[in-house]
Order: structure tokens, then sequence, then C-alpha cells
């Protein structure tokens, strides 16, 4: 994709330390998804952030979402916007939902829609997060432009990215027209969510390794209380907790995407030894590893069979 000079959007170039975000089609970069929550117990997700702006939609049950330090409870029907480079995660039990995460370079037609539009609405410390109400008139619209989006994706129609663009751009202007009517948010320090972020990336580049509180620390070029004040005033979990469930989302990927052992699994996320590994897995997720194997693997077989 061609880079104009000297534009804050398009010179922000991305690092090892956030998640990339893989698109169908890179020239349109948008990506649609939905999530099932299965587990008996609640999980909380691992706290990251990427560049694309991220709305979705809880279609069953509730998520708690933890975003910059703060958490807002999501019930079924209302949903939310985070913004650009915003660190968050979410926990819950059972729950489904749907989202839309795209890159704000989608909205850039030009230089001038980038600087007056754009740009304002990622950088106001206001707009961080939106808790999207389906009983207020705005936010509702922002609502069922995101399950339309989600199912003309699925259509996979020719101008279907036509149709997404265009939806986008709807909901970026509505955002715009009431980013003055929020109450304002405080703005964590940025020098401490500078240390966060390089903590976590060293955290997400190396959970496979043994990790002492003290390379967190380092990584973030602060002392090792300051590392846990960071986290717990930050994400509400200490760095200890977080690389526990940074090694246990891995190893869920795995389980799903992989046919390794569980004895392998537990050795390339980090964990001493197969019968600890089990423990803290079910002690997180309500189930074995194995159990949890089984039931994903379930409910993709019932997946196919409804989409035949």
């Amino acid at each position: 994709m061609p880079k104009r000079k000297g534009t804050y959007i398009t010179d922000n170039i991305l690092t090892k330390d956030y998640e990339q975000i893989h698109y169908e089609h890179p020239e349109v970069p948008y990506q649609t998804s939905s999530s099932t929550r299965i587990s008996h117990s609640v999980v909380m997700g691992i706290p990251h952030w990427h560049n694309d702006i991220e709305m979705a939609v809880v279609t069953r049950g509730e998520s708690i979402m933890d975003v910059a330090g703060e958490q807002f409870v999501i019930q079924k029907g209302d949903g939310y916007f985070i913004n650009s480079r915003q660190i968050h995660t979410g926990k819950s039990r059972d729950r489904d939902f749907i989202y839309v995460r795209f890159h704000p370079i989608l909205l850039c037609a030009n230089e001038y829609i980038e600087k007056t539009f754009v740009a304002p609405v990622i950088n106001d410390p206001n707009m961080t997060f939106i808790h999207l109400s389906k009983d207020i008139p705005w936010q509702k619209e922002i609502l069922d432009t995101v399950r339309l989006i989600y199912e003309e994706d699925q259509k996979k129609n020719d101008s279907m990215p036509l149709m997404i663009e265009s939806s986008i751009f709807r909901v970026w202007k509505i955002l715009y027209d009431h980013r003055e009517k929020e109450d304002r948010k405080r703005v964590p320090d940025s020098h401490h969510m500078s240390s966060l972020k390089q903590m976590i990336g060293f955290i997400q580049e190396n959970y496979g390794n043994r990790i002492t509180l003290q390379d967190i620390a380092d990584a973030g070029h602060v002392s090792s209380s300051t590392c846990n004040i960071i986290f717990n005033s930050l994400v509400h979990q200490s760095p200890v907790r977080y690389l526990m469930l940074c090694r246990l989302k891995y190893s869920a990927d795995m389980l799903e995407d992989t046919d390794r052992s569980v004895t392998e699994i537990a050795g390339l996320c980090g964990f001493p030894g197969t019968s600890y590994y089990s423990e803290m897995f079910h002690r997180e997720y309500g189930m074995t590893p194995s159990q949890w194997r089984r039931e994903i693997r379930r409910q993709q077989k019932e997946e196919d069979r409804n989409d035949r």
C-alpha cells in the first residue's frame, strides 16, 4: 500500500510490540469475526493492543472489558468502540460477540480527510473507549452497522468491500460528530503506559522461556515494585498473572489449531510440567486441556454442518 509522506497515521510504523492483524484483502484493511466463550469459569484475556480500531456487539451473555485501567460491563445487545493503540482485554464466562477491526488508513482518502477528520478522533484522549448502548440512538446506529458489516462480509460478494468501506465511513462520521459529547476520561500516565507496552511486548515474545519478575521489569526500564504497580493499576493484574494468562492463551490456540500433544504444548508455552499446566488450565478455563480440545473440535464440526 503506497505511503504518503509526512502524515501522522501513515508514518506510524508497526513494531513487534503490537498485535498484527491479518487482513483477507490488504488493500482494504478490515477484518470481521465472531467469538464464542465456552468456559464454565470466568476467563480473563491477555491485554494487548493494535493500531486497528475495534468495534463489537455482544450477542449472548455479557463481557467485562478492561481498557487502559478502566472496566466496563457490556451486556447482550450492547457493544464497544476501542480506539487505535489502546491496551485492552476482556473477561467472560459464556458469551458470544461479533467484531469488526479496521486500520485507520482505510479512512484516509487524502491528507485533508486524514488531518481534519481521522487524526482528531484517533488522538482524542476522550475517545479511547466508548461503551455503546442499544438504548442511545446514535450508538445503536453504530451497533447496527457493525452487525451489517459482519453479515455482508460473510456473503463474499464482489462489491462487498465497497459496502463495508462506506459503512465504516458512516460510523466514523457518527463518532466524529459526537466526540465532544462524552465525559472526559482520566488519561493514564504516558511514561507508565509506554513501560507497560514494552513489558507486554517482552512477555509475548518470550512466554515460552523462563521469565522472572526482574526480567519483565528490565524490559520496561523500571524497578520490580514499579512493574507491579503499573500492571495492577493499568491492567488490574500482576505481571506474574499476566505471564500465566499469556501462556494459557497461546496454549489454548495450539490446542485448537494443532495436533501437538498436551505435554508438548506445555513445554512450548513455558510450563515446567504437564500436571502443573493442566492444573492451571483447569483453574482458568474450567476444564482440562484435553477436554477443551474435544469441545472446540465438537463445536467446529457442528458449525461445519450448519454451514452446509
